[in-house]
């Protein structure tokens, strides 16, 4: 039998209930807590309608998780907690494009939308991207254009060890020893002085305040003013290289303490002017001779993958720049130094701390980076470089030098008088071609040794080469057979900076103007054209202000719809000099040198050019040879026309203009155009 509980109400509860009302209902909810135990819920209030739309509500959840979140590049690990879409995105967005492909019944309004996808995820949208690593870019950009599967393979390969080396400079900065010194440090961008909202300010030249952070710690400890110190100066005291980095190191490190510590690590950027050099290996090297502390065994300085180094003071930098956003007037130093307190003790470099000279003090200690028997960028993490030991000077003897006037056997069947009488070849031996002398010295051990350290170095540099001893020596034949020139040219121009490739460039003006005969135009505008250029060469030019600053320089003809009929490349001062530039300038040469390469059937041919080649001995030159001209000229080269200067020009009303026939001049407003026709 099932066991019941019985509910006993007193008379006195019972005239209660009458007195309340409802006494069914309070029987019942007894019953269900003596049966249960538990209370009756409460079913009022809430949403009545959430079951009533859990399709809708899945249905919008499986839409955006089935979106690919994105890669943060600068976070130092996957981050589990918020998740980022492209930036390209937005809710709006992804509500239309889930409005577009929804089944019939399945779709919500925009607020619904909204709601699941601010209370289901922690979802956010990518911002552009600034300072990223430029070998992850172009990684990136070839497995977009790459068609070979292989070659796709390679690259990933290539990009998932680059980034795994990044990850893995990030593990050292979260390394916590207790025998090990972190150390951290890095320099700010300049801050201005003064800060204030006035346009003009904006574009002067500003006063600039240098702050360097040297933050003690792994990448986990608190950013606090006991482990964050900060020095700062004005460019005016020093400026911001490897002297002042290193002085405020040398502090630093004279005023920690490092009892118990056995190793120092120097964590900072590749910045070969601040960090990276010589000079600051010289001052750890004169503060591990000069310290008193033995039990330091080892100074390390880590540098990061270029591009992946985000570091302990660029947090610092962060806050700090969050502050100074708020200011919006600063004209004072101090006012940044008591923004930076908040965050780091500050020390005032110049005022308290000196700057030593370690530049010439290493000069005399160091050899230069350009000396060095091995190449510090291609050190692997775990390789170790062996310093050849001093070789003793030996004491010249006189000895008397015994010279032959050919190479024969004689030269090789002993090795002469001296420390060791062992013979080497006999006499009896036939002779040998020099391939059989060469492969005597270079034996196959060696080659083979060879052959074994290229693949070894490649695969270490995430490159398959796969060399094979024969083709080393192929290589090596190659390179003794390129040190021979038998067809060395001489008859090339001193003055021309482009011979070897003028027949090349002869060429292609030849198909252009072929090509222009065809759809001809007696309409020509000759101008300059940059070829953008950032290499080495003799005609590279620099011209600020304009969208390509480095390049070659073409003196270019061209049709009005942008065809090229002709150039000629520019080759300064020291270059050939043009026809009739010595009577009439450079411009005009240029003008009168594009205008003869083109095609006589098409002519007389209308010019346009501007300022820079506008004269009038050369419009009335090309006025003599039926051909017309059009273009701006200076006011230095009106050659004492009666025409207002620009500033009256200014006074008067907009558009208007002079015309001087005799001369062929219409000047407008600002501007005056000359022509020869």
């Amino acid at each position: 039998m099932e066991n019941k509980i019985r509910v006993v109400i007193s008379e006195l509860a019972k005239k209660k209930l009458k007195l309340t009302g409802n006494v069914k209902r309070k029987k019942d909810q007894q019953n269900l807590f003596a049966a249960t135990g538990e209370g009756p819920s409460e079913n009022r209030g809430g949403d009545r309608k959430y079951h009533d739309f859990r399709s809708k509500r899945e249905s919008v959840q499986k839409f955006i998780m089935n979106f690919q979140p994105l890669e943060s590049h600068y976070c130092r690990g996957k981050v589990k907690r918020r998740i980022y879409l492209d930036l390209s995105l937005n809710i709006l967005k992804l509500y239309k494009i889930y409005e577009d492909q929804v089944s019939p019944g399945y779709s919500v309004t925009k607020s619904f939308f909204r709601k699941v996808f601010n209370t289901s995820f922690n979802i956010g949208f990518g911002s552009p991207r600034q300072d990223v690593c430029s070998d992850c870019l172009q990684l990136i950009e070839r497995l977009k254009i790459e068609k070979s599967e292989i070659e796709k393979q390679k690259l990933r390969t290539q990009y998932r060890i680059h980034k795994l080396r990044a990850e893995c400079f990030f593990d050292i900065l979260k390394q916590d020893d207790p025998e090990t010194l972190v150390l951290s440090f890095d320099c700010q961008k300049n801050l201005p002085l003064a800060k204030v909202a006035d346009q003009s300010a904006y574009y002067s030249r500003q006063l600039y305040i240098h702050n360097f952070t040297i933050v003690e710690g792994n990448s986990h400890v608190p950013l606090t003013k006991d482990n964050v110190y900060s020095y700062v100066w004005t460019e005016d005291q020093a400026s911001k290289g490897a002297n002042e980095v290193s002085s405020c190191l040398y502090h630093c490190l004279n005023q920690l303490s490092v009892d118990g510590k056995t190793l120092i690590k120097l964590i900072a950027d590749g910045c070969g002017g601040q960090n990276k050099n010589t000079i600051l290996l010289g001052m750890v090297a004169k503060w591990l001779h000069g310290t008193q502390h033995t039990n330091i065994k080892q100074v390390e300085i880590v540098f990061p993958v270029t591009g992946h180094s985000f570091l302990p003071p660029d947090r610092v930098f962060a806050l700090t720049e969050k502050k100074i956003r708020r200011l919006e007037t600063i004209t004072n130093p101090q006012t940044y130094i008591d923004v930076m307190a908040s965050n780091a003790t500050i020390h005032r470099l110049v005022d308290e701390v000196p700057i030593f000279d370690w530049k010439s003090a290493c000069k005399g200690v160091l050899k230069s980076t350009q000396t060095l028997h091995f190449q510090i960028n291609n050190l692997e993490e775990e390789e170790e470089v062996e310093v050849p030991a001093p070789k003793k000077k030996k004491k010249k003897e006189n000895t008397i030098k015994k010279w032959y006037n050919n190479v024969s056997n004689t030269c090789f069947t002993t090795c002469g008088k001296g420390d060791c009488d062992e013979e080497v070849f006999s006499n009896s031996q036939e002779e040998m071609t020099a391939v059989e002398c060469f492969e005597l010295l270079y034996s196959d051990d060696i080659v083979k040794f060879i052959a074994d350290m290229s693949n070894l170095y490649a695969l270490q540099r995430n490159h398959t080469l796969n060399v094979t001893s024969n083709e080393i020596r192929v290589y090596i034949a190659i390179l003794l057979l390129t040190g021979y020139l038998t067809q060395n040219s001489t008859s090339l121009p001193a003055n021309d900076k482009f011979a070897k490739v003028r027949e090349y460039f002869t060429k292609l003006n030849v198909n252009f103007t072929a090509n222009f005969t065809k759809a001809g135009s007696s309409h020509i505008s000759i101008d300059e054209t940059i070829v953008p250029y950032f290499g080495r060469h003799g005609t590279k030019q620099h011209i600020h202000g304009k969208p390509i600053r480095f390049g070659y320089k073409l003196w270019s003809a061209a049709t009005r719809h942008g065809y090229l009929v002709n150039f000629e490349p520019y080759q300064g001062a020291s270059g050939p000099s043009l026809k009739m530039q010595s009577e009439l300038g450079l411009g005009a040469a240029v003008i009168l040198e594009l205008h003869s390469r083109l095609p006589i059937e098409l002519g007389p041919y209308n010019l346009y050019f501007d300022n820079f080649f506008t004269g009038l001995p050369m419009l009335k030159y090309l006025r003599e040879q039926n051909v017309g001209g059009t273009g701006t000229v200076r006011e230095n080269r009106l050659e004492n026309c009666n025409l207002p200067n620009s500033k009256d020009m200014k006074k008067s009303q907009e558009a208007s203009y002079i015309i001087r026939l005799l001369k062929n001049l219409l000047q407008l407003n600002g501007m005056i155009i000359v022509s020869s026709l």
